[in-house]
């Protein structure tokens, strides 16, 4: 039989508009956010009926004569995958969030904070009350689904969600235009009704990650070997190896090495470690012994593959700066205290290349407390320059990576 194939000699993008009238981007942009679609979320029970999703242009990379830069036929862009959400909306928020998970260890560092008085300790938790400084989310809005970042601005009127181009996975399809939507939250309530399943779209605001308090940052053996090869002393990443060798060591039997490794794997068994040496057992208790053997067992593994603790150092979700005030080697980290001043090292893991890590300068931006007021922890890029900086390292961007910031002088 000599038959031809329907789909012979097609493109992959080709044969996809064979099958499927939905709208959807190359292959190649689609696989790496595939796992963000299956990773666990948590819904906000938000109305999105009431609230005003409004799309925005993404910031294109211009030169210095002002024109735009094109890489094979594409536009370079700084905003790729980030947005804003109004003030209201990111209260609505929970605060702790990893992977769609609420970090209990960070409920365990606030019971061990209760334990200090100090004016230290009260910021602290006056900070964790606020809203987060950065959403990663996931949204299905009228058909259309959206994956990326969102930056709390409080410039906004209430319930507003401002969209890119680059954040948009599939796009609304005008076939689709006027149907019946509802909130996914709601569809529990629908239950009872058999007649309202009828509707044929479903709105839903979900929750991957906000930005918290960094726990303890590691390196990598490729960060040591690009740091090494940069000219930071051999003498510096063996003191990194005796330190945590140490606290591995000691683990069993001092309470400050006991306590550090059980906040570092809390998430591995609930925190009862952590709460057991809090709550005054000694050390010397056998489940408590024969826990901290299997923390200090994974500590040295992590050691094995160049996993070691640095001070000063932290892992942190990158945006764009909202005021357009950075220029192209200042970023602004916002930390603990607020905006960081002075140099400070950047890298995206995995990179293999000198160009995956930068020395920028991290500088307070004007009015930027008028945009996101108290909350903490991220780090803003500048939106000028001909290409991104996220772009340049690892070819990232800031649909939710998380990058290794350094402040500690000793790195670079």
């Amino acid at each position: 039989m000599n038959l031809t194939y329907c789909l012979a000699r097609q493109s992959i993008r080709l044969a996809n508009y064979s099958c499927t009238y939905i709208p959807l981007p190359p292959w190649r942009n689609i696989w790496p956010g595939f796992a963000l679609i299956l990773s666990k979320t948590i819904t906000m029970e938000v109305d999105l009926s009431a609230v005003h999703v409004i799309q925005l242009d993404d910031k294109p990379c211009s030169d210095e004569n002002g024109g735009i830069v094109q890489r094979d036929g594409e536009l370079l862009i700084h905003t790729d995958g980030t947005g804003l959400i109004s003030e209201d909306l990111a209260e609505k928020c929970p605060t702790i969030m990893y992977k769609g998970k609420l970090l209990k260890s960070q409920d365990v560092q606030a019971c061990d904070d209760t334990l200090m008085t100090s004016p230290h300790a009260k910021k602290q938790r006056s900070i964790a009350s606020k809203p987060p400084l950065l959403i990663q989310f996931r949204m299905f809005y009228k058909g259309s689904a959206v994956k990326g970042t969102a930056l709390i601005d409080r410039r906004l009127p209430p319930g507003t969600i401002l969209i890119r181009p680059s954040m948009i996975k599939i796009k609304s399809d005008p076939k689709l235009c006027g149907v019946q939507s509802v909130n996914s939250w709601e569809l529990i309530k629908m239950k009872a009704d058999p007649k309202s399943y009828c509707v044929q779209s479903v709105n839903s605001l979900e929750i991957v990650t906000t930005s918290t308090k960094p726990k303890r940052t590691l390196t990598s053996k490729l960060l040591i070997a690009l740091l090494r090869y940069g000219g930071v002393k051999e003498e510096f990443f063996m003191e990194l190896l005796e330190n945590a060798i140490e606290g591995a060591e000691n683990a069993r039997c001092d309470y400050e090495d006991a306590l550090n490794i059980a906040f570092v794997y809390a998430d591995m068994e609930d925190s009862i470690s952590a709460r057991m040496i809090l709550s005054g057992i000694p050390l010397e208790d056998a489940y408590l012994q024969s826990r901290l053997a299997i923390m200090a067992q994974q500590e040295r593994k992590g050691i094995k593959q160049g996993k070691l603790p640095i001070s000063d150092c932290f892992y942190l979700m990158g945006t764009t700066d909202p005021t357009g005030k950075l220029k192209a080697n200042e970023v602004c980290v916002i930390l603990d205290n607020g905006p960081y001043c002075g140099n400070v090292l950047v890298y995206k893991h995995p990179g293999l290349h000198f160009g995956d890590i930068h020395v920028l300068t991290s500088r307070y931006i004007e009015d930027i407390h008028d945009v996101v007021g108290y909350s903490r922890y991220a780090i803003l890029f500048p939106t000028s320059g001909p290409r991104s900086l996220a772009d340049e390292m690892a070819n990232s961007d800031f649909d939710g990576d998380m990058y290794w910031v350094s402040i500690n002088e000793q790195s670079y």
